[in-house]
C-alpha cells in the first residue's frame, strides 16, 4: 500500500504477513528504490530495534528512524530516506 503527499511518499510494508526468511530482502530492496525525502512504513509484531540495527551496519547515514509501540502486539518504524 501506497501514500502519496505532495512530492514524497511513503510506503507501507507489514511485516507480520512476510516469511522470516524473506524479510531483510524486502526491507532493503524498498528501501533502496526510495527517492530521497520518501519513507518506509514498516510494521511488525514486536519491537523493530533489529531492523534498526541492521540498516544501521548496511545503510549508515542514509535514514532517520523514528518508531512507536502501536500496542502490546503491533509495533511501527518510520524509516525516511535521507540520501
Amino acid at each position: 500500500m501506497e501514500t502519496l503527499t505532495a512530492t514524497r511518499k511513503t510506503v507501507v510494508l507489514d511485516l507480520r504477513l512476510t516469511p522470516p526468511q524473506e524479510r531483510r530482502f524486502r526491507i532493503f530492496d524498498i528501501f533502496d528504490n526510495l527517492r530521497v525525502g520518501d519513507t518506509l512504513k514498516v510494521m511488525f509484531d514486536r519491537d523493530l530495534q533489529a531492523v534498526r540495527q541492521l540498516l544501521s551496519v548496511h545503510r549508515r547515514g542514509d535514514f532517520s528512524w523514528e518508531s512507536h509501540e502501536e500496542s502490546q502486539t503491533e509495533w511501527s518504524a518510520w524509516i525516511r530516506k535521507l540520501r
